[in-house]
């Protein structure tokens, strides 16, 4: 078993993204294929660990870079915005480091993370974000993220912020399984 096989949890990356990982990070893998002409992903992501995230960042000409993930469970949607100082601070690529251009995120991910997508991005072009966010867990979002956003106001072109807003404090017994 490698160090990247995933057993349900969702802090672990998809087994299908060990060698881009293995390739991002410099490690060797089975493979050789180091994704050196690679400038355009676009990923089914379950990880929500920020270091997984982040190795998809050091792709060496990575300009293009999209990660969506299936619609989460209620207690899914709850762990991801349950990231602590050590999961969020994970984040191995320094700032503007990556060729990232274009990013375009469809999951719930806390603003913390994004901040520190944003600031992995040397200049940043378009951003999207369509995604659930839990106003509940983090009422600032919006305003956290368009913090973010100005470190680009030199690049950005487009900004599409399309947030749902759940306050799970409302919440069908149901669904709170």
């Amino acid at each position: 078993m490698h160090a990247y096989e995933n057993d349900g949890d969702m802090y672990k990356p998809p087994v299908y993204l060990a060698p881009l990982l293995y390739a991002a990070r410099g490690i060797p893998f089975e493979m050789q294929h180091h994704f050196n002409q690679l400038t355009t992903l676009d990923m089914n992501y379950s990880s929500k660990h920020p270091s997984h995230m982040s190795a998809l960042f050091r792709l060496p000409n990575l300009e293009c870079l999209t990660l969506f993930s299936a619609e989460m469970s209620h207690k899914e949607f709850r762990e991801a915005y349950r990231l602590g100082p050590s999961e969020v601070n994970a984040w191995e690529c320094p700032p503007e480091s990556s060729r990232v251009r274009r990013l375009s995120l469809c999951s719930t991910l806390p603003s913390q993370v994004i901040d520190n997508m944003l600031r992995t991005c040397s200049s940043l072009r378009p951003f999207a974000f369509n995604g659930d966010v839990c106003v509940h867990h983090e009422p600032g979002w919006f305003h956290n993220v368009a913090k973010s956003l100005k470190i680009h106001q030199g690049s950005l072109e487009r900004v599409r912020l399309d947030g749902a807003h759940y306050d799970w404090l409302i919440v069908p017994s149901a669904l709170a399984g």
